[in-house]
């Protein structure tokens, strides 16, 4: 990896301080969701300061509300697993930024960090001393990172998630070899609009001319927002493999799903993917035909046996993740009410408990009471924290919206580290413990699980 003339940065710990420096969209909740506020002009120029890396490599571009993560997680396994050079960003990260950033799996080592960093530096620094309200954002620093070091690695093709919407958002200056549209879901209301129509729109804006399009099953205004979008676009609308048969499983006591599933050029049998929640058979009909789709321009040359393999041995962090066995322990990031309803369905269905105790942290501007409505009911008791982030609901207030719904034992507690311990006072064995509401308490709950 080359290195620039002069370099900004000396250690990992200066870079991630320069970072947190930027504005954090992720972190603020009100914010004019625009042009001028998201500026795709800002990556262009960024990206232009060092080669323009992202107009020499290709790409799978997904968007999405509920499972962007995950399919872009299995995409890229598959991909690995073919020998590919494979690379991936994700958003956001659970515990060290450079989560966001993986190759084959490997996550950006922190030499790699400051090595890039430091390319990109000069550029930021003379925005910022020009006007810094021009200045790139922490998620568009992040962008081209991800764009620069994977192309410096010479990745054979990555894999780019949204971070939010899609037509404004910073990785949206791709142009990919496909793209990939995940089940619509309201979220982010306020910013992307108040109507699935409207936040399809959004999402549907990462589809390109003459670029084909996988599309996961979607509700009828969604569907005819993509379909619109793939005829402006002369893109080729592709659906999500067909689902055959699923069902709930266990292979040497891990809890999944085997399933058989039906794509353009052949059918994959006997999969069994290590996950808990009928959603996640979707993801994998989506990453598949994804997949189907590069194969079919000659991009890689798939093995229903490779995939099989591949998708046997998957681990997604944070997605209905147990870590703890007895008592049982589940470790989950969902942030909104479709995220929320998919857990309450793995775990009326899948996990076996006397007991459960529910440990919430949430961000404020989210559907709090949808969200709640949803995994309240299912408690013996629950209790709320803050984690350490400006957008953070607070715990009295979520105790409080709470009461309304159940009459279920309440308690708001400040630190997640004391939430947790005062989660696991009383719990026995045969108890459930369910730890979800944001990434941001995932990430710190694995963090000081982590610690142990």
């Amino acid at each position: 990896m080359s290195k620039p003339a002069t370099s900004r940065f000396a250690t990992y710990d200066e870079v991630v301080a320069y970072l947190f420096s930027a504005i954090n969209f992720e972190k603020v909740s009100k914010y004019s969701y625009d042009p001028a506020t998201l500026n795709l002009k800002r990556e262009h120029d960024l990206l232009a300061s060092v080669g323009n890396p992202h107009e020499r490599q290709d790409f799978v571009h997904i968007a999405g509300t509920k499972g962007k993560g995950s399919t872009g997680i299995m995409l890229a396994s598959i991909l690995t697993a073919h020998g590919l050079k494979t690379g991936l960003l994700t958003s956001p990260h659970l515990v060290h930024v450079e989560e966001r950033i993986t190759i084959n799996g490997e996550m950006m080592s922190k030499p790699h960090v400051v090595e890039v960093m430091n390319q990109l530096a000069p550029h930021i620094d003379s925005v910022r001393a020009k006007d810094p309200r021009e200045a790139p954002t922490y998620w568009e620093i992040l962008t081209a990172m991800a764009f620069l070091y994977c192309f410096e690695e010479r990745c054979d093709v990555s894999v780019i998630e949204v971070g939010l919407g899609g037509r404004l958002d910073s990785t949206n200056v791709i142009t990919p070899k496909v793209s990939v549209i995940t089940r619509i879901d309201y979220d982010h209301t306020e910013k992307l609009g108040r109507t699935l129509t409207k936040i399809a729109g959004e999402k549907a804006a990462i589809i390109k001319e003459d670029i084909p399009v996988v599309a996961s099953p979607q509700a009828p205004e969604a569907q005819a927002v993509i379909e619109n979008r793939a005829r402006e676009t002369n893109s080729e609308l592709r659906h999500a493999c067909r689902i055959l048969s699923a069902c709930d499983t266990e292979r040497e006591d891990r809890p999944g799903i085997l399933l058989e599933i039906e794509g353009q050029r052949r059918r994959y049998d006997r999969l069994f993917v290590p996950l808990i929640g009928e959603h996640q058979a979707e993801n994998v009909a989506t990453a598949v035909a994804a997949a189907e789709a590069l194969e079919d321009q000659g991009i890689v040359e798939l093995s229903a046996g490779a995939i099989r393999e591949c998708l046997g041995g998957i681990v997604i962090p944070g997605r209905i993740e147990i870590i703890s066995h007895r008592p049982l322990i589940v470790l989950d990031c969902a942030h909104n009410v479709v995220s929320a309803r998919a857990l309450r369905r793995a775990i009326t269905r899948r996990l076996r408990f006397d007991r459960m105790v529910l440990l919430l942290g949430m961000s404020m501007d989210k559907d709090l009471d949808g969200f709640l409505s949803e995994l309240v009911p299912l408690a013996d008791r629950v209790l709320f924290t803050k984690v350490d982030n400006p957008r953070a609901a607070d715990a009295e207030d979520l105790a409080e919206r709470s009461r309304r719904i159940s009459p279920v034992a309440v308690e708001a507690i400040p630190t997640p580290e004391e939430a947790l311990a005062a989660a696991r006072r009383g719990l026995s064995k045969s108890d459930l413990l369910c730890i979800t509401g944001s990434f941001y308490l995932a990430g710190k709950m694995m963090e000081i699980l982590s610690r142990e």
